[in-house]
């Protein structure tokens, strides 16, 4: 018996989820931020062994973001 595929969560659903989550404000901050404006960070980065999967996600503002990159 073939094992089906799931289909991926589309993203724009991911987004709504993180940002219902939070009550849209940044994860970092606490800042009340847009959801067009939302930047998604990994509490865990892929590369380092985290899931791909919404428990690992937190939405930041993008001032939070710039702070994060540097």
């Amino acid at each position: 018996m073939k094992r089906r595929k799931s289909k991926a969560i589309p993203r724009e659903i991911i987004r709504q989820q993180i940002y219902e989550i939070f009550s849209g404000h940044c994860a970092y901050c606490g800042k009340e931020i847009n959801i067009t404006e939302m930047q998604i960070d990994y509490v865990k980065t892929i590369h380092i062994g985290g899931k791909d999967d919404i428990t690992n996600y937190r939405p930041m503002c993008r001032q939070c973001s710039f702070w994060q990159s540097l």
